[in-house]
């Protein structure tokens, strides 16, 4: 999502625009971050016999020991921090290792710089890592975090396994240099590589369908047409709104050409959305909506209620999602539109394996007993860690079903059981949703409801979607993050702002060439070859 400061900014400059045309003991860091998505509950656990359970012997130190824990704790209806977390105390009751936590308060970024530089850190530090300068490898070359591919190789056998059976999961925890340097949160499960389904994505008006006499589109000239209809037939004075106000949100339709709003890569070569023709061709599509008045003409700056409230008054037919009671029952979700039937679309909005580093762990210089820490870390990665870290407790939160399948108990399944307190027990009081661990995508409590709006939008806005223009998990050197972070900050702010001008008609589309040269200006070429040195050096991998 975009710097709101920005966004702020951009919106005064165009509103003007239309006023005078009247009209982020140890440690350091992390990477990447995001959520879960659907796969049916069997199988998903169901683990090879070789990788049934840890090989190391529990419980982990005979004497009980302490280790120091950085994490930021977000708030949790249910505790006022990990130290009162049953995850971490059915943890400790396992491993005979108590975990002293530390969670900064405030701005979480400036936290940690200020923490990291102390004479004594924790032993462990979880998601920092982007808020480093020079990321992780800057990390371990400045003596913050240890390099521990040694202790991996000896200490963590489960954490070593998944490295070890898949290839792109080994990339992306793996720096270029070849060292080893955080445990990341491992997007896979035992039996197959399955990227999280899209958590966002666009939904119609079934309703209005039915009315109208109308298909779901899945084309961009079918979503035309729908819109049209909903104008004309409906009176809907805002045929699709709320996008796309947020960056996330382009490859919503953008998708269709298979292309980003930023930097992707196809065929290996890296390539910037905006100065590619494909992208000229969405302006265009864009544009053309919003002169027909099929887009609304005031999506830059409706906010959400603004939105529901449309949505609610029956103006709107296509959105992005809403939970307002007048639509609920006939809300539908759409595949993401593609230019021709049965093409694949490029979509931005998932997690690599390795969740591009926002959740990862690292062991600090000050830890005192690394091999404990890497013990520890690791057993997150088995399928009792795993069970635990995704489940809960067994017997408390779930059971396991004739086919050792986790199912969760009244406890928590969601019939019954209001969001805010389901969401509490699987953010962190009884397990965790993201994390250095095992991730099954499964272990969402909805997800285990026979109809579930959230798994069946997912599985919709998945159909005919393509991951391979999406970059991932790079390693920029200090000098090339500082390069490429000077170069964009100007071309971040033109770029966006340019986009919505030529949607809305404040720019002639004949001035679109002088758009794309005054970016290559900036030094969009250089910041193209920082990014293709960062791709090849992680194919060499």
């Amino acid at each position: 999502m975009m710097n709101m400061k920005r966004h702020h900014r951009i919106l005064a400059a165009l509103l003007c625009a239309l006023m005078v045309l009247g009209a982020g003991a140890c440690g350091k860091s992390s990477d990447d971050s995001s959520s879960a998505s659907s796969s049916e509950a069997s199988g998903t656990q169901s683990s090879s016999p070789d990788s049934a359970s840890s090989d190391l012997a529990f419980p982990l130190t005979g004497e009980g020991e302490t280790l120091t824990y950085y994490a930021a704790f977000g708030g949790n209806n249910l505790m006022t921090g990990y130290a009162e977390s049953e995850l971490y105390k059915e943890l400790e009751a396992r491993t005979n290792v108590h975990i002293e936590f530390e969670s900064p308060s405030g701005d979480v970024q400036q936290a940690f710089q200020l923490r990291i530089t102390s004479d004594s850190l924790p032993d462990i530090m979880e998601n920092v890592i982007g808020y480093y300068t020079g990321g992780l490898q800057g990390l371990i070359n400045d003596e913050y975090a240890i390099r521990l591919n040694d202790l991996v190789s000896q200490y963590a056998p489960d954490y070593q396994r998944l490295l070890d059976e898949h290839e792109d999961f080994r990339k992306d925890a793996t720096l270029d240099s070849g060292d080893i340097g955080a445990f990341y949160m491992c997007a896979y499960d035992y039996t197959e590589t399955k990227l999280e389904d899209p958590w966002a994505g666009l939904k119609v008006r079934s309703d209005w369908l039915t009315e109208c006499d109308l298909k779901v589109p899945t084309t961009i000239e079918e979503l035309t047409n729908v819109l049209r209809t909903f104008k004309e037939k409906k009176g809907a004075s805002a045929p699709m709104s709320g996008f796309p106000a947020y960056e996330q949100y382009y490859d919503f339709i953008l998708g269709a050409w298979n292309i980003s709003h930023s930097f992707f890569q196809r065929d290996g070569k890296v390539d910037y959305g905006p100065i590619t023709e494909e992208f000229k061709e969405y302006i265009l599509q864009m544009k053309s909506w919003y002169d027909e008045g099929l887009l609304d003409k005031e999506y830059l700056t409706r906010d959400s209620a603004g939105i529901d409230v449309l949505i609610g008054q029956d103006q709107v037919g296509v959105f992005q999602d809403t939970e307002i009671p007048e639509v609920a029952e006939v809300q539908q979700a759409i595949p993401f539109p593609a230019l021709e039937k049965g093409a694949t679309r490029a979509l931005g909005m998932s997690q690599s394996a390795a969740r591009d580093g926002v959740y990862a762990a690292f062991i600090t210089t000050s830890c005192k007993n690394p091999e404990l820490a890497t013990k520890w870390l690791n057993y997150a990665y088995s399928r009792e860690g795993a069970l635990l870290f995704n489940y809960g407790i067994e017997g408390t939160t779930y059971t396991l079903d004739s086919n050792g399948d986790p199912q969760y108990t009244d406890l928590v399944t969601v019939e019954g059981v209001e969001d805010a307190k389901w969401w509490s027990y699987c953010n962190g009081y009884y397990s965790r949703i993201n994390g250095p661990m095992l991730k099954w995508f499964d272990a969402i409590p909805s997800y285990h409801i026979e109809s579930n709006p959230a798994r069946e939008n997912g599985e919709v806005w998945a159909t005919g979607i393509s991951y391979e223009t999406q970059l991932p998990n790079l390693t920029l050197s200090m000098e090339d993050s500082q390069r490429l972070s000077t170069i964009m900050a100007d071309i971040d702010t033109y770029v966006e702002e340019q986009n919505h001008r030529f949607i809305m008609g404040l720019n002639s589309m004949d001035d679109y060439d002088a758009f794309v040269a005054q970016i290559k200006s900036y030094g969009i070429d250089e910041a193209i070859e920082l990014y293709q040195k960062a791709l090849d050096a992680y194919n060499a991998r």
